[in-house]
């Protein structure tokens, strides 16, 4: 690699309207970013390499690969935009294998845009923008991690809007993506509880507190769950043990308070 680079290099400055050492330095770059144990060379190769291909394209704008590979390297630096912009332009004037991994990257990356979106509009309470953008997205053929991160924000935008049982769809699908979410765990919990049902409630909350043993906000919800089964004595279990890992957490004093009033009213039928 580094002998390549040198020569390329060389290449590049005796003449610097040359396409391909410029466009061959970008590959090889790249490759050795991929290759090297050494996280701050590999960073710099990839810098040159992302320099590298945009030269390609202000010489060429419509050179297939280099826009391929610089879309590539975009989309993982987060700028979906542009990304976007030159997957397009690789798509179009690539051959049919620089096509078809345009193609799916291009929906990936397009689904990104879309969920950064969404997740904004949640940011400002717009809940029915979220669906509205996230409706667009066929989540299909999407990896598993960006499907997940979709149901969910529909999950959530649903469940804020009332829509329990269409955010329980939701957050059943994401279920069956990755089952060791607590937040998703919870959500799923809560939405079980709105629409009364509590035994299914409880089973999802005390697999999320499997994974955050020691969370408040867990524990507090638990205890409220068993109140609403009656089971007094479970409430009082699982409130003790959030108000021995936090005594000055205000909601679970109300919990406590809750199940006092509770006591004292059945103690008084």
């Amino acid at each position: 690699y580094k002998d390549a680079l040198i020569f390329l290099r060389a290449a590049m400055v005796l003449n610097d309207s040359e396409i391909y050492p410029v466009f061959n330095y970008s590959h090889i770059a790249f490759e050795f970013a991929a290759n090297t144990n050494d996280q701050q060379l590999a960073f710099d190769l990839y810098e040159e390499a992302k320099a590298g291909y945009s030269k390609v394209i202000e010489l060429n704008p419509d050179e297939p690969y280099a826009n391929f590979q610089l879309g590539l390297m975009l989309s993982a630096d987060g700028k979906s935009v542009k990304a976007a912009e030159l997957l397009d332009k690789a798509y179009r004037y690539g051959s049919a294998d620089i096509r078809e991994k345009s193609e799916g990257l291009l929906k990936e990356v397009k689904a990104n845009t879309k969920l950064d979106l969404a997740e904004e509009a949640i940011d400002q309470g717009h809940y029915q923008e979220v669906l509205n953008i996230l409706d667009e997205v066929s989540i299909k053929a999407l990896p598993a991690e960006l499907k997940y991160k979709i149901l969910y924000a529909k999950g959530f935008a649903s469940k804020a809007l009332g829509q329990i049982e269409e955010a329980i769809n939701y957050y059943a699908e994401a279920l069956t993506i990755s089952n060791r979410e607590s937040l998703l765990l919870a959500e799923l919990g809560m939405a079980y509880a709105l629409i009364g049902d509590f035994d299914q409630s409880l089973e999802l909350y005390l697999s999320a507190l499997d994974l955050e043993k020691d969370s408040i906000e867990l524990l507090n919800n638990i205890a409220i769950i068993y109140l609403n089964l009656n089971d007094i004595s479970k409430a009082k279990e699982y409130i003790a043990y959030a108000k021995q890992l936090d005594p000055s957490e205000d909601i679970v004093d109300e919990t406590i308070k809750l199940i006092r009033t509770i006591e004292e009213n059945q103690g008084s039928i």
